[in-house]
């Protein structure tokens, strides 16, 4: 699979659904949880690592080296301005970590308020290459972050489905100060376009480096 053709044909329709799913009535969603003023339906069947402040869904299927995760980052102390925070969540949570664009092409729109921007890179990640999309939103110097990390252009539905289903309680007002959303160290660049050898479920640690 190509991934950097894949990332050109799914990075705005994601993001559009992504908008629109953060203001779809609830009552459309089951088994709802919530991370602090964020409720969000989890990927059933999927592994569930929680942090501080985070909650990270994740499936590895052994025979084909496919997989997915999926990280909550819940609401944070925003700068003010979405660009801003998308720029700030974007270096710590995707170029850091995994050597990602520095510089991607994004996609913004906002409704009630909220500003939501997205962008997609191809990534190094344990020793392969995979596809990162970010999704920053932004009201009131709050900001929420969804990534997904995949390998496989099957997760699309999953990593779509799980956007689109969540809701931020928009009667929150402020947030707590929190430290910086973490990150991880560099994963190992080998320039290869392979699967990634894993073969257990990843877990917080995995995306934050503990």
């Amino acid at each position: 699979m190509n991934i950097s053709k894949l990332i050109c044909r799914l990075s705005f329709g994601l993001f559009v659904l992504t908008v629109l799913g953060l203001f779809i009535p609830q009552a459309a969603f089951c088994q709802v949880e919530k991370l602090g003023i964020v409720q969000y339906t989890p990927p059933k069947g999927w592994n569930k690592s929680l942090g501080k402040n985070i909650v990270a869904y994740s499936e590895v299927n052994k025979t084909t080296g496919r997989f997915c995760t999926i990280t909550l980052y819940g609401a944070t102390p925003g700068t003010g301005n979405p660009k801003s925070d998308f720029v700030r969540d974007w270096n710590n949570l995707v170029v850091k970590p995994f050597t990602g664009d520095a510089n991607p092409k994004t996609e913004t729109s906002a409704a009630e308020g909220w500003t939501a921007i997205a962008a997609g890179t191809v990534i190094d990640f344990q020793g392969g290459q995979a596809l990162a999309l970010l999704t920053v939103f932004s009201k009131s110097r709050i900001t929420v972050s969804i990534l997904g990390i995949f390998n496989d252009e099957a997760y699309v539905n999953q990593l779509t489905a799980f956007v689109t289903g969540i809701d931020i309680d928009k009667a929150s007002a402020a947030v707590k100060p929190a430290a910086a959303k973490p990150t991880s160290p560099p994963a190992v660049a080998n320039g290869r376009l392979v699967i990634p050898p894993i073969t257990r479920q990843l877990t917080i640690a995995d995306l934050v480096g503990e």
